[in-house]
């Protein structure tokens, strides 16, 4: 994969697909401008398919084994964080606003790093939440300042990462902590809290953190990332949310399929509501606001397996209040 960027503010995103083996993801201005472009080269996440330039990021990567990179924008300044599991940390680069080049950060300590970092960006620079294992898998965040120096990481919870958003000022990290593995029994978890502010070398204090237990899962299930369910029949009218009787479960449902969503509906503040499926007619949802998990989870129920609009009616539900 190369990786490029020439610096300007970035507001959309469009993906092109070329082939199997080769696609781009755009992130273009809304102005003439500079871009970020992802260009994945079959069997390689960092290779550059071409001369090697000062644009490029990081062409080294695949030697190393790095993992593959998460990205925000904080003020126009673009940051660029991975894991970097050969040497226990994650790196990352920024592009400060109006910048035409790549600088390097301070590394952020991350013994067993694994997984896709997720970066947020924030007044004072960036967030970066993570997973690594020691010992145990566990949750941990870090802050980058806009001057590229890093905050010692902070534990969060133990378990497997599966998303991080925020709304307002909480943030809220989604994860799946293994209950007991000899059986497959897992407990979905939120953990909401303020992260304070960013000062080098110093864990980020925290503010209302929290975790909340959302729902354990019995069968086994593999979170990083989600295992696609298998195609739902497509329909020509949207199903009903309302209500509906117990059934008898016919398909065997893969995967739990936990996905967050989050936007900003018109006028009304940012919205954030994690999904997951419970059997194959049903989804179980939360809002996540900046009070924290909003318990109990809801149900959306279809007659009709695997239905695809189910998703759509709880991210409804919750942006209609």
């Amino acid at each position: 994969m190369s990786t490029r960027f020439s610096a300007a503010p970035l507001v959309a995103l469009a993906f092109v697909f070329c082939s199997p083996a080769s696609a781009e993801v755009v992130m273009t201005p809304a102005f003439a401008g500079a871009r970020f472009e992802v260009t994945p080269v079959e069997g390689s996440i960092w290779r550059v398919d071409g001369p090697v330039t000062e644009r490029h990021l990081n062409p080294m990567g695949d030697s190393f084994g790095d993992g593959v990179p998460s990205h925000a924008v904080s003020s126009g300044a673009l940051l660029v964080a991975w894991g970097r599991p050969a040497m226990g940390h994650v790196q990352a680069a920024v592009v400060p606003a109006g910048g035409a080049r790549w600088h390097a950060t301070q590394a952020i300590t991350a013994p067993g790093v694994f997984g896709q970092p997720r970066v947020l960006a924030r007044e004072d620079g960036w967030l970066v939440v993570l997973n690594q294992a020691a010992g145990s898998p566990e949750v941990v965040m870090a802050g980058i300042t806009r001057e590229g120096r890093a905050t010692a990481p902070t534990p969060l919870r133990g378990g497997l990462l599966v998303e991080v958003v925020a709304v307002g000022d909480m943030v809220h990290a989604i994860t799946l902590d293994p209950v007991n593995l000899t059986t497959g029994r897992y407990g979905l978890d939120a953990t909401s809290f303020r992260p304070n502010y960013s000062i080098p070398e110093i864990p980020i204090p925290i503010i209302d953190g929290r975790s909340v237990d959302l729902h354990e899962f019995n069968a086994p299930i593999l979170p990083l990332p989600p295992i696609e369910q298998a195609p739902r029949p497509g329909l020509t009218s949207r199903s009903s949310s309302r209500r509906l009787p117990p059934v008898v479960r016919t398909e065997a449902l893969l995967s739990p399929d936990i996905r967050v969503h989050s936007g900003t509906d018109g006028d009304r503040e940012t919205y954030a509501v994690v999904t997951w499926w419970v059997d194959a007619y049903s989804i179980l949802f939360v809002e996540l606001t900046e009070d924290g998990a909003q318990l109990p989870p809801e149900r959306v129920s279809s007659l009709m397996p695997n239905d695809p609009y189910l998703v759509q009616e709880a991210v409804r539900a919750v942006r209609d209040r």
